[in-house]
């Protein structure tokens, strides 16, 4: 008798509590204190980021700072070399020059190294000359451009022959203009040494430019051209 009581005043203890349902057993048991460890792990990471916040206000850490920090970029000029060329350098290398230029202008190969090219026209750019009567670097530029106005100068009969209908001759003047400026940008690339030195600092047009001005005033301001 006493059992039964006992069962049905337990069953009555569960029913009246507001948090207890008939599925769940009261226990009397506390939950479990966290381990000690762990609060050791937490107390320890919280006053680490209580001295990184002491050190740094904005609550960055010194990698995130260093990385934020402006740094200048200082763009240097070439450097002159020490060497002096012999007084006749350019009009050995020239022919050599002059050649590239043919094979880039008519899209054939050069039979010298690009490389060689290249350094050529860099100690041409950088180099003193034994003959301080002349400027390669300025005699390099006036010899390019002659190179180039004698080669745009040959569009012209191309673009004025009268056989050529308006279809022919807009198909033609578009081949022309297309090819000139591959040309162009290959030659920019190989005087790009010049493009950096002496046209940087000379009253001159650079590169890219004198081609396009040279194309502009023997085809686009020709007028019987334009008048097509």
């Amino acid at each position: 008798m006493s059992k039964t009581s006992d069962k049905n005043s337990s069953i009555r203890l569960k029913r009246d509590h507001p948090n207890s349902s008939l599925d769940e057993p009261i226990s009397s048991t506390k939950s479990p204190s966290p381990p000690i460890k762990k609060l050791k792990n937490q107390h320890t990471t919280d006053r680490m980021d209580k001295d990184t916040r002491n050190r740094y206000p904005n609550g960055s850490s010194s990698a995130f700072i260093s990385s934020n920090t402006t740094k200048k970029l200082i763009i240097k000029n070439l450097k002159i070399s020490s060497l002096v060329l012999p007084a006749d350098y350019f009009d050995k290398i020239w022919p050599l020059l002059k050649e590239a230029l043919a094979a880039i202008l008519n899209g054939t190969t050069s039979p010298t190294n690009e490389e060689q090219l290249y350094r050529h026209i860099d100690h041409l750019c950088t180099t003193s000359t034994s003959d301080t009567s002349t400027s390669p670097p300025s005699l390099l530029y006036d010899n390019l451009r002659k190179v180039l106005d004698e080669h745009i100068q040959t569009f012209v009969p191309t673009l004025l022959n009268d056989a050529n209908d308006t279809n022919d001759y807009l198909r033609t003047l578009n081949s022309i203009w297309n090819d000139h400026i591959i040309r162009s940008s290959l030659i920019r690339q190989l005087f790009i040494v010049l493009d950096r030195t002496y046209v940087l600092h000379a009253a001159v047009q650079s590169i890219w430019e004198l081609n396009q001005d040279l194309f502009r005033r023997y085809v686009m301001q020709n007028t019987t051209i334009s008048n097509r």
